[in-house]
């Protein structure tokens, strides 16, 4: 799929729910979440539960955006352990997923939403579950969010937003909410960002941000970069002899391997892997086998597996590759169905 027509159909579809507001939340009178209900108590330590798959889903096949949980090993047309949406929950239009040492989760979401009439992130506690209240939406002009995609927490707990409307990275303190100002942002032409997607951050708080315009490859800033930074190093696409590649989401697995997801010409979906510093793919799964159409996110257990979301929904599905995977590899599993609840997902983390 060709980088123009997959930026489209990423703009049309957040079109789509932007008029979707009575299918989000809301609670009325001002952004704070809750407003008429008893909102969930302020950011607190989750309690040990073994890990789960946690994808946003922009809910065009039911018009009701989500978050559905998965246990790890989650096949077939495995139903979630957990939904999250509702009219409370200020899900309109979900991307990214991140969460913080404490637990909490953040989604960011591209299209107004009731009371919030602007581009959002919701925050949830740990242990929310169905039509939850969020414990924080950092909404309002003064976030200068715009278009918000990717989401990533650092170790200090500033939350950084890939805004791909902006052409920007957004950085906020620790707790914001409201129409909480950016304490920085990354923006400007040195910084190379064109039609940014997925980002993350690795042991070392270097900061990684998938690019869908431009060369199609991932910006690597220094922690704490701010303004018209330029990139340290820059990560051409894996795919280099198409005349296009949209990078869309990027991760790291435990021994600090990157992984990247996107299309280029003539490859509906690619997952490149890079050794740590490496600017080469140790390996590039991608071709028919794959079933890799569009992917949108993409995120690493602890054994390894990679579990990649496409948006293509055709049908709907969540592809888990075995660890070692390359080229045209089948995937070890592949979570579809009726019962999944999946519909056009996005983004995906595992806590």
């Amino acid at each position: 799929m060709a980088r123009n027509t997959r930026a489209a159909l990423h703009l049309l579809l957040i079109a789509v729910f932007s008029f979707a507001v009575s299918a989000c939340g809301g609670g009325g009178g001002g952004v704070t979440p809750g407003a008429g209900d008893a909102p969930a108590p302020g950011f607190r330590a989750a309690a040990p539960v073994s890990p789960l798959l946690y994808v946003s889903n922009l809910g065009a096949n039911t018009s009701v955006a989500s978050i559905t949980a998965y246990s790890l090993d989650a096949n077939g047309n495995a139903a979630p352990v957990n939904t999250i949406g509702g009219s409370k929950t200020f899900l309109n239009g979900p991307q990214g997923v991140a969460f913080d040492a404490l637990g909490n989760m953040y989604v960011t979401n591209a299209a107004q939403c009731g009371a919030c009439s602007t581009a959002h992130v919701a925050v949830f506690a740990p242990g929310s579950t169905g039509n939850a209240v969020p414990i924080a939406v950092i909404c309002g002009p003064h976030t200068n969010l715009s278009s918000p995609v990717g989401v990533a927490v650092d170790a200090s707990g500033e939350l950084l937003v890939v805004n791909e409307g902006s052409n920007s990275v957004t950085v906020y303190a620790p707790g914001a909410n409201g129409d909480a100002a950016p304490i920085r942002t990354i923006a400007g032409p040195s910084t190379q960002l064109s039609f940014p997607q997925g980002i993350a951050i690795d042991s070392s708080g270097l900061v990684y941000v998938a690019n869908g315009g431009g060369s199609g490859g991932v910006n690597v800033y220094d922690a704490g970069a701010s303004g018209d930074a330029a990139p340290v190093r820059t990560i051409p696409p894996a795919f280099a002899a198409p005349a296009f590649t949209f990078s869309s989401a990027v991760a790291f697995d435990k021994s600090g391997n990157l992984y990247v997801a996107g299309t280029a010409s003539g490859i509906r979906g690619f997952l490149a892997i890079y050794a740590p510093g490496s600017n080469t793919p140790s390996a590039q799964i991608a071709g028919t086998n794959t079933g890799l159409d569009a992917p949108d996110g993409v995120a690493l257990d602890a054994a390894g597996n990679a579990y990649v979301t496409n948006n293509s929904c055709f049908p709907c599905h969540v592809l888990v590759f075995a660890p070692g995977s390359n080229g045209n590899a089948a995937p070890a599993r592949t979570i579809s169905g009726d019962a999944t609840g999946l519909s056009f997902p996005t983004g995906d983390a595992i806590h």
